[in-house]
Order: structure tokens, then sequence, then C-alpha cells
């Protein structure tokens, strides 16, 4: 899955499946870094996996995160939203919508 679909997807969620849309608690700097980690999981040992999924988990102990803060964010103009523009309609054309 090419990365620009990956962060489309988990941004937008996918209709009438399971998988919802992260945009609206997830900054797009939190949604690339998600992307990033999925491109790299089929590589990782287990061990590798481990140690990442304890640090993030290590990282948000006693951060709360503001939806507010990424609602703001999100309405910046960012360069993290170039790849979002036109993903909707290759993503519709891929699963015959």
């Amino acid at each position: 899955l090419p990365p620009a679909r990956a962060f489309w997807a988990i941004k937008h969620g996918i209709k009438l499946t399971a998988m919802p849309a992260w945009g609206t608690t997830h900054d797009n700097t939190a949604i690339w870094n998600i992307v990033a980690f999925l491109q790299k999981l089929p590589d990782l040992t287990p061990e590798q996996y481990t140690s990442l999924t304890a640090a993030a988990e290590h990282d948000h102990e006693g951060h709360e995160h503001s939806h507010e803060h990424a609602a703001d964010h999100e309405h910046g103009a960012t360069g993290d939203d170039a790849h979002d523009h036109d993903e909707p309609a290759a993503d519709q054309e891929q699963h015959g919508h």
C-alpha cells in the first residue's frame, strides 16, 4: 500500500468497514508516524517491535493529548496535507466504489 493511500485511509477511515477515521483525534504528524510504523512492521523482529511499542507506551505515560490541539494543528497550513487531496477517488476506484 503506498504511503499516501495509507495516510488517507488512517485519516479518513474506510466506509462500511471496521476502519475508523483517526483524523479527528490525531494530527497529520501522528498519522504519518503511524504510516511509517506500518511500512516498517513487516521487517521488524519481535524484539524490535517490543522495543518500539514499549518506547511509544512510555512516551504516552503522563501526557494527555488535547483534541483541541489536534484540531488547531489540522487547520494550520502545513505540507502534511499534500498527499491528502487526490486519494479518495483513487481509493474508491481500487475498491470498486
